[in-house]
């Protein structure tokens, strides 16, 4: 599962799911795959700052991924405003 976070909105969906026109609107934009497992409190800091919007990587998503979810929700949210 990918979960885009976009300057505008945060989806979470399946690619395969996607319309075509939607899959090639995903790999018209600039993002970075991180996998949700490789995000540590050591590098959480640099990923908030970044500019360039991300795609998470979530295999098997679990309730402890919410906080983390929720800080770079409100990053992506703070930078549109």
């Amino acid at each position: 599962m990918f979960l885009l976070l976009l300057l505008k909105v945060g989806t979470a969906q399946e690619f395969q799911l996607l319309s075509e026109e939607e899959k090639w609107n995903i790999r018209l934009h600039s993002h970075i795959l991180i996998d949700i497992d490789q995000i540590t409190s050591n590098n959480l800091p640099v990923l908030l700052s970044g500019k360039t919007s991300i795609a998470l990587y979530i295999s098997d998503y679990q309730e402890n991924y919410d906080t983390l979810l929720e800080q770079l929700l409100e990053k992506m949210i703070r930078s549109f405003w």
